[in-house]
């Protein structure tokens, strides 16, 4: 189970000590979060197949033991500036709802347990397009962490990269 909009909705009426484990990671300057249980492996940023006719967070897909994964650039995807594509950008390869798909990192920082009594509904601050991704929000080290719903993330975006146009 990923944090899902349902699960940051009912996370503060769990228990003050159920926790959550978070993989936690970098855009740019803006720390973001997902549920660790939907990541099934993180990869450097490498090997990435472009596609054509599709959106322009979608960088293209790669080959996961024989199955083409499609990848997307969450720095496109929220409308921040231009990623920077070296050696700490990392692609998560998570579980979408639909499949496995990947998303693309700056810079992954720390698996942490997140109080659930601590996550908080989605409020004003922050990028305005990112926020349609998110499913809550924490403070974490004098920061603000915004938690990714992953299947809104992948919703409009073709799960059989096979029926893409390699470029």
């Amino acid at each position: 189970m990923y944090l899902s909009q349902h699960t940051a909705a009912t996370a503060h009426q769990q228990s003050p000590d159920q926790a959550l484990e978070c993989l936690i990671f970098l855009l740019g300057d803006e720390a973001y979060g997902i549920d660790f249980l939907a990541v099934r492996e993180i990869r450097g940023y490498d090997g990435i197949l472009p596609v054509t006719g599709t959106a322009s967070c979608l960088k293209g897909v790669v080959n996961l033991r024989g199955t083409l994964v499609p990848v997307v650039d969450l720095r496109i995807r929220f409308g921040l500036a231009n990623a920077r594509y070296d050696h700490v950008t990392d692609i998560l390869v998570v579980e979408t709802g639909r499949g496995i798909g990947g998303i693309v990192v700056d810079n992954v920082s720390e698996v942490a347990r997140v109080e659930a009594g601590h996550i908080a509904a989605v409020a004003g601050g922050g990028h305005p397009e990112a926020r349609a991704y998110l499913s809550g929000t924490t403070r974490r080290d004098e920061r603000n962490v915004g938690f990714i719903d992953i299947p809104r993330v992948f919703a409009d975006i073709p799960m059989n990269p096979q029926a893409c146009q390699l470029a």
